[in-house]
């Protein structure tokens, strides 16, 4: 994941780490190690800017959501009330969340490799042996 998310979002992993871990990516090797990196890359919380990139539904937390479902009443409740609710016509734009993607393409941006490109590296490995 570490090197995924270092090859995608690289400025957003060097943010993220000094955000949540206070660890300039730069001292990796020096400081601390690439393994270290490596699970805290892989433990960086929900809405990190890395989380959010691979999976844009994370953007929002239960109170955005909240929020927002709070606007989409109101502007319902306004609009029934209109002469245009009344007669069920230019109903109000509804606040939607972020889409999630589609478990595939979060599992092939997460690996950072195609499925067939995973196999092959599997086959290799368990060759090696």
């Amino acid at each position: 994941m570490l090197l995924a998310f270092f090859r995608e979002y690289n400025s957003k992993l060097r943010a993220d780490f000094q955000q949540y871990y206070q660890l300039n990516l730069d001292d990796m090797g020096v400081s601390y190690t690439v393994l270290h990196a490596a699970d805290l890359a892989a433990h960086l919380p929900i809405g990190s800017r890395c989380m959010c990139a691979l999976e844009p539904a994370l953007e929002w937390n239960r109170q955005e959501q909240l929020l927002a479902e709070t606007v989409n009443m109101l502007r319902l409740l306004v609009w029934a009330q209109s002469r245009d609710g009344q007669k069920g016509r230019r109903r109000p734009k509804m606040v939607e969340p972020p889409k999630p993607r589609s478990q595939r393409e979060a599992a092939t941006k997460e690996a950072g490799m195609s499925a067939g490109e995973y196999k092959n590296q599997l086959i290799k490995t368990r060759r090696k042996v």
